[in-house]
């Protein structure tokens, strides 16, 4: 199994061999630029290749909870304040679970419903931002992005409300 440092090191060798394909071709020397692409490109085959049979390892175990890991995770310095970094001051294991929020009330004023609907997008963001610091924990940086993205979106959206 590759750890995500190794799989990093591979990932930068390669892009550092594209580099340098592109500059051996500006400078006319097409053949050694086609050689270097190719050394990029073999690494990044083997890069999948890697992926692939992680994957396939990890799903011949069976269907094993996240859940496990998540729990030592809450325990790891780095990940606490990575938590805080992203405005959750309460990294508790408490705090990581989502609170649905209460249905609003029909006699709420026009600046509470703002105010609260504030309140909700702001935690929906930090939800999200938890998922992503997660997802990209267990190694699914594909997810992790999406979660992001969503928080991204959700804080357009509140600063759109906010005047």
């Amino acid at each position: 199994m590759l750890s995500g440092r190794d799989r990093f090191k591979l990932q930068q060798e390669s892009l550092s061999h594209k580099r340098s394909a592109l500059k051996l071709r500006r400078e006319g020397r097409i053949e050694e630029a086609e050689a270097e692409f190719e050394l990029a490109k073999a690494l990044e085959t083997q890069l999948e290749e890697l992926a692939a049979h992680d994957a396939a390892k990890s799903s011949a175990k069976g269907a094993e909870p996240v859940d496990d890991v998540h729990v030592d995770d809450l325990l790891d310095p780095q990940l606490l304040s990575a938590l805080k970094a992203i405005g959750l001051e309460d990294a508790s294991p408490l705090a990581q679970s989502p609170e649905k929020p209460e249905p609003a009330k029909l006699h709420i004023s026009k600046s509470d419903s703002s105010s609260q609907e504030k309140s909700q997008l702001e935690e929906r963001i930090k939800a999200e931002k938890v998922k992503a610091v997660n997802l990209k924990r267990a190694g699914k940086q594909a997810e992790a992005l999406d979660a992001l993205r969503r928080a991204k979106m959700l804080e357009k959206k509140l600063n759109s409300l906010t005047p």
